[in-house]
């Protein structure tokens, strides 16, 4: 790996921000893509992970879900990351606004060859939910990982 060479070669890192074009229906039980940040790469060789600050509307029906799963997930793959809403905040009839950061795999060779393409996912258990497109957005961010 090669080390991050600090105050000589420091790029600025440029962020991605990825929108809703629509709401989104989200059933029970299905991971569902809500947003697609696209494909992002550094613009130096290093040692970078992805930082998502990550702003979701997610609105209730008369019967909540519970839980309700937020992800991130690169190219199509696992998630790397899962949070939710405190199930406390998952009662009928609710618009949940959350705010939410997510950390990626830190990787020496994928953000400086091919990039990575990062969505979000929603996943309710139980009922349904649908992802409104006003306020939901996330901004993505390569960090430089400390040197190796």
């Amino acid at each position: 790996m090669s080390a991050n060479n600090y105050g000589t070669a420091n790029p600025v890192i440029y962020p991605a921000y990825g929108t809703m074009g629509a709401d989104v229906a989200c059933p029970s039980g299905v991971e569902t893509t809500v947003l697609d940040i696209g494909n992002t790469f550094a613009i130096s060789p290093g040692v970078y992970y992805p930082l998502i600050w990550l702003n979701i509307w997610i609105s209730i029906g008369a019967t909540p879900p519970n839980p309700c799963l937020v992800a991130g997930r690169l190219n199509g793959g696992a998630d790397f990351q899962s949070v939710g809403p405190n199930p406390l905040s998952l009662v009928a009839n609710a618009n949940i606004y959350q705010n939410y950061v997510l950390r990626g795999p830190i990787s020496p060779t994928l953000w400086t060859t091919t990039g990575g393409d990062i969505t979000i996912t929603v996943n309710p258990t139980g009922q349904a939910v649908t992802v409104r497109s006003y306020g939901t957005y996330a901004w993505l961010f390569l960090m430089r990982a400390p040197d190796q």
